[in-house]
């Protein structure tokens, strides 16, 4: 086993291991330029590169290159690989930056300290490793809170590892205040060797999880294409009929009422001939973010034709459609929408129908509010039918 874990031989596969990871992650992030965090996860492996690959050149290096710098590289490298995991999840923290580099000042004054003033092996495992286990546990406690959010199996598998990680480094440094003085940390025993075989596993284990949770929103994103409008950023008419048939099954279960509304805006043909494509758009754009804005958390909102809207709204009766189906008429009726011809105004004809019938079919239940709305339509625009 000893044999097996010889520091000089660990120290030249976590450079091999470090070294593919970093230029692995780099190269994703820049082809993938919309997953934000891969870049500073990449950074934080070419860090411990830098540190191993320094630890290995103790025999051709001064103190302060060999013992200063990689020390506090291992700890930056820490704080890369937790701001990268957060960048990735589109979370900041000024919190965590200031107590990453609170953590480097301390890894760069105790190495200094240890190196020269009261120069000893010891007291630099035991400082660097009690710093890399805070920053551990710090970094664990963000990916349990953000798996438990987010129900990410592979975000906490890598909180319990780091964890683990800290760990082990704290008992590491129970074992060095009891051991006798090293005088080269190449030449330590079995327990300094296995904390580099663990750094090698997570490497491994950060390149996995964050090579799953990249897969794992790379397919979500492409889930929402086929279900999103690119152009109001509302679900499409595919995945309307999908909600209403969810919120129909809802119906069977519970004794609940189920509202629809579809809405158009008013004379869009004589709007497509007054303007242009980008301010037509615009106008669309307009009246989808108010329809999404003003309508409850559990409602969903979908654009189904080129000017025209669906509001699915679960759990509710006549009296709240109705509300809803004035407050959005009265809403978009005072809106003042800027193109390049100057201010214009827009109107929506609604119609509404509400259901409580467990075997109705979902398309029909569309279909139904759709003819109301026509009929709102026909009467002279700016109103509200009721199926």
């Amino acid at each position: 086993m000893p044999e097996l874990l010889d520091i000089r031989t660990l120290f030249l596969n976590c450079l091999i291991l470090s070294s593919l990871a970093s230029i692995g992650t780099l190269l994703f992030a820049r082809v993938h330029r919309g997953f934000h965090g891969i870049h500073a996860i990449g950074f934080g492996f070419l860090l411990i590169f830098t540190t191993f690959t320094l630890y290995s050149l103790r025999s051709v290096l001064g103190e302060f290159f060999y013992i200063v710098i990689p020390n506090t590289l291992l700890v930056m490298a820490t704080a890369a690989i937790h701001i990268g995991l957060m960048r990735f999840h589109g979370q900041q923290s000024e919190l965590v930056k200031v107590f990453h580099i609170l953590m480097l000042l301390v890894a760069f004054y105790t190495s200094l300290r240890y190196a020269y003033v009261a120069p000893s092996t010891n007291m630099r495992i035991i400082i660097i490793s009690g710093i890399s286990a805070v920053q551990l546990v710090f970094c664990s406690a963000y990916l349990m809170h953000y798996s438990v959010s987010q129900k990410s199996t592979a975000v906490r598998y890598l909180g319990f590892y780091y964890l683990l990680f800290a760990a082990f480094l704290m008992w590491r440094i129970d074992i060095t205040l009891d051991e006798s003085q090293l005088v080269d940390f190449v030449d330590a025993g079995f327990i300094h060797g296995l904390t580099v075989v663990l750094y090698q596993l997570f490497i491994l284990f950060t390149c996995f999880v964050v090579a799953w949770m990249a897969s794992y929103k790379l397919q979500n994103d492409l889930s929402n294409q086929t279900r999103i409008d690119p152009l109001t950023q509302l679900y499409n008419r595919q995945a309307l009929q999908d909600i209403v048939e969810q919120e129909l099954s809802r119906v069977r279960r519970t004794p609940c009422k189920l509202g629809l509304i579809c809405t158009e805006i008013d004379d869009y043909s004589a709007l497509k001939q007054g303007l242009g494509r980008l301010d037509v758009e615009r106008v669309v754009q307009q009246v989808a973010q108010t329809l999404a804005r003003e309508t409850r958390l559990h409602d969903s909102v979908a654009r189904y034709s080129e000017s025209g809207f669906v509001l699915v709204l679960p759990d509710t009766d006549e009296l709240a459609v109705r509300l809803i189906a004035e407050k959005l008429r009265t809403l978009v009726e005072g809106m003042r929408i800027e193109t390049r011809g100057g201010e214009i105004g827009c109107t929506l004809s609604l119609g509404f129908v509400l259901s409580e019938d467990a075997e109705q079919d979902g398309a029909d239940l569309v279909e139904q509010a759709k003819q109301a709305m026509q009929q709102a339509s026909s009467q002279g625009c700016n109103r509200i039918v009721m199926a």
